[in-house]
C-alpha cells in the first residue's frame, strides 16, 4: 500500500504519506516526513479512514484531536461488518490487497479535463 501511495504522489509536493502506526498517535508527529511537511502552528486536515481500533476508539481520537492545532479539520470513518446479508461485501474489502485504480488526475495518468485541470 505504501509503495502504491508513494507512486501516486511522486509529482505532488503538497501531499505526503507516512508509515506510522495509526494506533500510536504520539508516533506520527515525530516522523521525519511529518516534521518536514507540517507546520505545527497552522491548521491541518486529519483523515482517519477505514480503521478499527481494537482498544478504545474514543480515547484514540481524543489523543489526535488534542494534538491538532486550532482550526484543523478531521474526517473519521470506520469499516463495519453489518453482520447481515451484506457481510460478504465488508469482509471481502478487509481481505483485499489489490490497490485501488489510479485516479485520472493522479500522476502519471494526469489528463487535463474540466474536472481535472492541469496545474501550471
Amino acid at each position: 500500500m505504501l509503495a502504491h501511495g508513494r507512486a501516486l504522489l511522486v509529482d505532488n509536493d503538497h501531499t505526503h504519506i507516512s508509515d506510522a502506526n495509526v494506533f500510536n498517535p504520539p508516533e506520527l508527529p515525530a516522523r521525519p516526513k511529518v516534521l518536514d511537511a507540517v507546520d505545527s502552528t497552522q491548521p491541518v486536515a486529519l483523515l482517519h479512514l477505514c480503521t478499527s481500533d481494537p482498544g478504545d476508539p474514543a480515547a484514540l481520537m481524543a489523543s489526535y484531536l488534542d494534538a491538532l492545532p486550532s482550526g484543523s479539520y478531521v474526517v473519521v470513518s470506520h469499516c463495519l461488518d453489518p453482520e447481515n446479508e451484506h457481510s460478504h461485501i465488508a469482509r471481502s474489502s478487509k481481505r483485499s490487497t489489490k490497490p485501488p485504480p489510479a485516479h485520472p488526475c493522479s500522476a502519471p495518468a494526469r489528463k487535463s479535463t474540466p474536472s481535472c485541470p492541469t496545474r501550471t
